[in-house]
């Protein structure tokens, strides 16, 4: 799509790397960090030995991969089966205008280049949080 053109329903499901980038940002902050579960049975996982009964975690950020192929189960922040979240395809369809109206309207300049993590986060986030300055690539966009 050209800089500054109009999006449609139709151009959404051409956008597969601003899907991408929508599955890898809920997958890195996601709301659930793990899944907290009670085996039922005796298993082995990689070499650990877990025992019926046991409560585990499991952790969110590792089971939720993105190849082309997606496996069942490999990528659940809005839950999965009779609890899935009714908003997900809003909250797709929201992601990714607002990917297309950034990318394509906006020019963005770091303001602190300090990529060190915060330690002891939950959520693995640059300490410095990040901050850029958006100028409107527009004379009808408001600056941001």
């Amino acid at each position: 799509m050209k800089q500054g053109a109009s999006i449609y329903h139709e151009d959404l499901n051409s956008m597969r790397y601003g899907l991408k980038v929508f599955k890898e940002t809920l997958r890195m902050s996601n709301v659930l960090l793990w899944f907290p579960r009670v085996a039922l049975e005796d298993c082995t996982i990689e070499g650990y030995d877990i025992k019926k009964g046991w409560h585990v975690n499991i952790d969110a950020t590792y089971i939720q991969r993105f190849d082309e192929m997606q496996k069942p189960y490999s990528f659940i922040p809005f839950g999965s089966g009779p609890r899935t979240c009714l908003g997900i395809n809003m909250a797709k369809v929201t992601m990714l205008v607002f990917l297309h109206r950034l990318t394509g309207g906006y020019t963005g300049t770091l303001d602190d280049s300090d990529t060190c993590l915060e330690k002891k986060a939950h959520i693995p986030r640059i300490r410095s949080g990040c901050p850029i300055t958006l100028k409107s690539l527009s004379k009808s966009m408001p600056e941001a």
